[in-house]
């Protein structure tokens, strides 16, 4: 079943949180109820090790890498229950700009009261189940193992075993070392 490829926009900034679940919703949204396979830059390229959105100038090479996209998509849906901000509003200049189609939406009544109200209500980092009190923060979100920065890795080899050349090596001017010296005649 042939999928429309679209441009996803929606907020990102201020209550990052709560965004980015929203982002989420929007995602499933497009994907179950209308058979588009969306990309959402501002999903993407704010993951830990890719851009830091706190940062000014990653921020606007984030936004700018991601309205590339545009011109490859179908169309740019822009979800607005939560408003449209100023990246938004660029996706929205690009969209008419490189003549893409664009689509305003909302997500349904349907939406908010299955999805976003228990959503928004859990902590994403916390076992599901869990419920955070009004005004608890979220416990900083642990990286899984494929993101942990080991310094005790080379290239994903042990450091061990990046010494097994050296060890070689000196057994190799051991040997020649002992050969000069007459030690294996």
């Amino acid at each position: 079943m042939h999928k429309t490829l679209v441009n996803l926009e929606s907020p990102y900034a201020g209550n990052i949180e709560h965004n980015t679940i929203y982002a989420q919703l929007c995602m499933r949204d497009s994907i179950i109820n209308h058979n588009e396979a969306p990309f959402a830059s501002h999903l993407l390229y704010t993951q830990p090790n890719i851009l830091c959105d706190a940062n000014p100038q990653e921020r606007i090479l984030g936004i700018k890498t991601g309205l590339e996209f545009t011109q490859a998509t179908s169309k740019t849906v822009v979800y607005t229950d939560l408003g449209i901000t100023p990246g938004m509003e660029n996706a929205i200049d690009a969209a008419n700009r490189n003549g893409v189609e664009l689509e305003m939406r909302k997500l349904s009544k349907n939406y908010w009261e299955k999805y976003i109200h228990k959503t928004l209500r859990k902590t994403p980092y916390a076992p599901p189940g869990t419920v955070r009190r009004e005004g608890e923060q979220p416990a900083p979100p642990e990286m899984p193992p494929n993101r942990i920065i080991n310094e005790n890795v080379f290239f994903g080899i042990s450091p061990w075993i990046t010494l097994i050349p050296i060890f070689v090596l000196l057994i190799i001017a051991l040997i020649l070392w002992g050969s000069s010296l007459g030690w294996w005649s």
